[in-house]
């Protein structure tokens, strides 16, 4: 599993705009494939390209001063690969996308299913920004029998798939973790193809298989992606979590049961690890403990005493001691 981020922050600073975007349109045509590309003339030129590889599946993240890109006849004819794309218009504004002669209108927030072996383009009135899942037809086609009949058909902006697909790709590429584990690339991949599938209208023998694997998969990263942003909360619960992935309480339940830690568990470790590095920071040398043990969730300060010295083998005024001796 690799992640290859490209930015116009990383050409020699003394390139013009015009020598800046022509070195940017190389670069990304080496990486990603051969497109036209025109850019927003009324201010400087920036862009940034982000792409992992999980498998046989490529995520892209792109964000820039582009407002416009167009694969012709030439460059399909030039390109090797048969590959199928779901894309998020994560731009301000609309962006016009057209494929084989059809066009449509695609919101913020929207998405749309393509293909890149026919001639396709976007466009829009503001900078681009971007985020695409890329399988080829070998994957895809376990799922889908003839995936080009689907190219350009309204995707469901309301599918819970669809919706999950969008926070999955966003949790990967916000992970800095980018080391070369088989595994957990297998893992992504999977998870992604039964998404796909499951956007598009996969049977139903293997759309429950899709559902209950990846869909599965992708909640549960939701859950504890939550988890992790409410636990300092003292009143932080299951319920929490369930509605901010929009899913049952015993759902959620269920989901923590199947990883071996629940939800109590989970958010307790968080809070201890919290502190923890509260009481190692010389930032917080002024701090009492018991607004440190508030601070992280706990209610009883003697709870989180306990709690404390049984994770840590030290009472929290006594690891802050040692770490003080240390330094």
């Amino acid at each position: 599993m690799s992640k290859v981020v490209f930015s116009t922050d990383q050409l020699p600073a003394e390139l013009d705009d015009h020598a800046r975007f022509s070195r940017w349109v190389e670069h990304i045509s080496d990486l990603y494939g051969a497109f036209d590309q025109s850019r927003l003339e009324d201010c400087a030129f920036s862009a940034r390209f982000e792409a992992a590889q999980y498998g046989d599946l490529l995520s892209g993240k792109f964000a820039g001063t582009v407002n416009k890109a167009v694969r012709s006849s030439r460059h399909v004819a030039g390109d090797t690969r048969d590959d199928f794309a779901i894309s998020f218009n994560r731009s301000r504004g609309a962006v016009r996308q057209f494929q084989n002669g059809q066009e449509t209108i695609v919101s913020p927030g929207s998405a749309t299913f393509l293909g890149n072996r026919v001639s396709s383009g976007m466009d829009a009135e503001t900078r681009l920004e971007l985020m695409t899942v890329s399988i080829p037809r070998k994957l895809i086609s376990e799922f889908i029998v003839h995936p080009e009949d689907l190219l350009f058909k309204p995707l469901d902006q309301n599918s819970p798939a669809l919706r999950h697909l969008a926070r999955y790709l966003d949790m990967i590429h916000e992970s800095n973790d980018v080391s070369d584990d088989p595994a957990l690339a297998m893992h992504i991949e999977v998870t992604l193809l039964d998404l796909f599938a499951l956007v598009l209208g996969t049977q139903r023998d293997k759309a429950d298989v899709a559902s209950n694997r990846g869909l599965r998969a992708a909640r549960l990263q939701e859950v504890l992606a939550a988890i992790k942003t409410g636990f300092a909360d003292p009143a932080f619960s299951s319920d929490d979590a369930a509605s901010a992935v929009g899913v049952s309480r015993r759902y959620v339940n269920d989901l923590l049961y199947e990883t071996g830690a629940t939800l109590a568990e989970r958010v307790l470790e968080l809070r201890l690890q919290k502190a923890r590095a509260m009481l190692a920071s010389t930032r917080h040398d002024t701090t009492k403990i018991n607004d440190i043990a508030f601070a992280c969730g706990f209610n009883e300060v003697s709870y989180f005493h306990r709690c404390f010295r049984r994770r840590f083998g030290a009472a929290p005024n006594e690891f802050r001691d040692t770490r003080r001796q240390v330094w």
